[in-house]
C-alpha cells in the first residue's frame, strides 16, 4: 500500500525537519538482515498524521514484539502487545509524542527483496 498524496500532505502540516541515521547488518547466505533507524523530526502539534512508512510485508506478524523487535518514542519502549503497524504505516502513539523535537527508534529484521 503506497503512501496517497493526502496523507503525504496532511503529515506535512505537522512534521517537518526530518532526519533519518540508518544501519543494516548482512549476513551471508541468510535471508534476513537485520536494520536499524533513529528518525528525528519536529512536530508543530501531536496528531495521527505522525506516522512512518514502513516496507514491512516480509516480515513476521502484525504486533510489536515479533514484526518489530523494538520502537521507543523520545526514549521510552513501546509496549510489545500495542497494535502500531498496519497497512504499511507505524503508527507511533500520540500519548509518547510531544510537540517540538521528537526521536524514534526502530530495530527490525527484514527478509531481502529482488525487487
Amino acid at each position: 500500500i503506497e503512501l496517497t498524496r493526502e496523507e503525504a500532505l496532511l503529515r506535512s502540516k505537522v512534521v517537518s525537519g526530518v532526519h533519518y541515521d540508518l544501519i543494516l547488518s548482512f549476513f551471508e547466505h541468510e535471508t534476513e538482515f537485520d536494520g536499524y533507524v533513529r528518525v528525528t523530526f519536529q512536530l508543530s502539534e501531536v496528531s495521527k498524521q505522525a506516522f512512518l512508512n514502513f516496507e514491512g510485508t516480509a516480515v513476521r506478524v502484525i504486533n510489536v514484539g515479533k514484526l518489530l523487535q523494538y520502537v521507543k518514542i523520545n526514549g521510552k519502549q513501546v509496549d510489545d502487545d500495542k497494535q502500531i503497524f498496519l497497512d504499511h504505516m507505524i503508527h507511533l502513539p500520540q500519548d509518547m509524542l510531544q510537540v517540538g523535537k521528537n526521536v524514534v527508534d526502530i530495530g527490525y529484521t527484514g527478509l531481502y527483496r529482488r525487487d
